[in-house]
């Protein structure tokens, strides 16, 4: 078994190998030959960055996405001060980020096993990306997710793929929304263009990212007053808290 394929390989196979294997893998990152399950339903939503946690109380209170939730963010302080918001609302939460020494990270998992949603932040650094996209999912199952949601953008599509990989798992169905703000609109087409949505809409196919159906104007205006009252409350302070 070698791990790279050389001349001098191909030469020394076809002396004394029959019928060789080639197992092709590929790189991380290399989402064109990696694929969303087609029991995983992808949905979209655009809103503006201000009112990105009126429409995350949106989606929970009105009980428009399926339990157990998985939630995104860019940041640590954004995942505690989203932590705070929601749980103003009743809404309980755990947050998790690669930081955290592994041991306390499943203590705390295990110890919120009950809880509703999970807030997973993710780093804006090229190298440490990898490791907290990929790896804060390490050591960590994530049973029984339905749902997946972007508060904020990834950087790219690959960390697109892997986010939304926490769902659909085991042939069991799932779901994704992805919340995005005018600044984001550039990397979502990105994410789009590689995943090859629009061939894929055509056919059918599981790239296809629509907006988001059961969320109406109404509905999340209803929610504004009280949204950005609390939303005011969650200071710096509560924050590092």
């Amino acid at each position: 078994m070698s791990a790279t394929s050389s001349a001098d390989v191909e030469k020394l196979k076809k002396l004394v190998l029959h019928s060789p294997v080639i197992l092709t893998l590929s790189e991380v990152g290399d989402v064109k030959d990696e694929m969303i399950p087609k029991n995983v339903q992808q949905f979209w939503i655009s809103c503006s960055t201000r009112d990105k946690q009126l429409y995350m109380l949106s989606l929970l209170k009105l009980e428009l996405v399926q339990k157990k939730i998985l939630i995104f963010v860019n940041t640590i302080d954004m995942g505690f001060r989203l932590k705070l918001f929601l749980e103003q609302f009743g809404i309980k939460t755990a947050v998790l980020n690669a930081e955290l020494p592994q041991n306390s990270r499943l203590h705390t998992s295990l110890r919120n096993s009950m809880r509703d949603c999970r807030i997973q932040k993710s780093k804006r650094h090229p190298k440490p990306k990898l490791d907290s996209e990929f790896g804060v999912v390490r050591g960590i199952d994530f049973k029984n997710v339905y749902t997946v949601i972007n508060f904020e953008m990834p950087l790219n599509a690959a960390g697109y793929v892997h986010r939304i990989g926490r769902t659909g798992r085991a042939y069991n169905t799932g779901a994704s929304v992805s919340l995005v703000s005018e600044d984001e609109m550039e990397v979502f087409e990105e994410i789009k263009a590689t995943l090859g949505e629009e061939e894929d809409d055509s056919k059918g196919g599981s790239n296809f990212i629509a907006p988001f159906p059961l969320l109406t104007k109404n509905a999340v205006e209803s929610l504004r007053y009280r949204a950005e009252d609390v939303a005011k409350s969650v200071t710096k302070i509560g924050v590092r808290e």
